[in-house]
């Protein structure tokens, strides 16, 4: 898989820490910002959705930007076989 950037492998700490914190994890969780049509999208979508809006918030409260929201979060099946394709040994 390929390297986390530093933004991403801060959150994904974080991250990691806040499940051993659940009032932490709730009050982040609060701030993620959802579209008011979620519950209208297919049950993948919702995850797809409220993952990438808690990685943001997260994000947020760390002070970093993340910059793989896109290539994270899709759906493409070519951005699945990239992602595969790099899981490869070479």
């Amino acid at each position: 898989m390929a390297e986390m950037n530093e933004a991403r492998k801060k959150v994904e700490d974080f991250k990691n820490h806040l499940k051993c914190n659940p009032t932490e994890r709730m009050l982040i969780n609060s701030k993620a910002e959802l579209p008011e049509d979620l519950k209208d999208r297919h049950l993948v979508e919702q995850w797809d959705i409220e993952a990438r809006a808690y990685d943001v918030a997260v994000a947020k409260h760390l002070g970093v930007e993340l910059t793989d929201l896109d290539e994270r979060y899709s759906n493409d099946p070519r951005v699945e076989a990239k992602r595969w394709a790099e899981s490869l040994p070479d």
